[in-house]
């Protein structure tokens, strides 16, 4: 009888010390879980803050050159992703995108135009785009490109 109860005993503290042990390897993938998943999520947002990056900073550089893009796609692709600027930034990062298309429209109306002191106005937006472009944006951006 005694060698009964201290089998049933040594198997229920065998068992108790398997369900805790369990219950910590569950913890353990949990957690490798959890950080898999941040993981991912940080990396998904860095390509698509590069991804937005490279698309302003192409518009921008050939507003700066040409003073209006060469092929519509590109000021398409920066118009579609500006719209995400503020979620994959933040509300700072869209109101620069609201400025570079604004400014953009401006040079659009004046390369329309046919008043003769418009190129003045015209070289004006286009060397602030250079601005834009060389130092302005490249610092703001550099702390969520990394």
């Amino acid at each position: 009888m005694d060698l009964t109860i201290s089998i049933i005993v040594i198997v229920g503290v065998f068992l108790s010390s398997l369900a805790c042990w369990s219950t910590i390897q569950q913890e353990k993938i949990s957690r490798q879980m959890q950080a898999i998943a941040e993981e991912q999520h940080r990396f998904f947002l860095l390509e698509r803050r590069h991804q937005f990056y490279d698309v302003m900073m192409r518009f921008v550089f050939e507003v700066f050159t040409h003073g209006i893009p060469p092929t519509e796609s590109i000021g398409w692709n920066f118009l579609h992703q500006k719209r995400q600027a503020k979620w994959i930034f933040n509300d700072e990062s869209q109101i620069i995108a609201d400025e570079i298309m604004g400014k953009y429209t401006q040079i659009s109306i004046l390369i329309g135009s046919n008043d003769d002191s418009r190129a003045d106005q015209i070289k004006e937006l286009k060397q602030w785009f250079g601005g834009e472009y060389y130092r302005t944006l490249p610092e703001y951006f550099e702390k969520f490109l990394q």
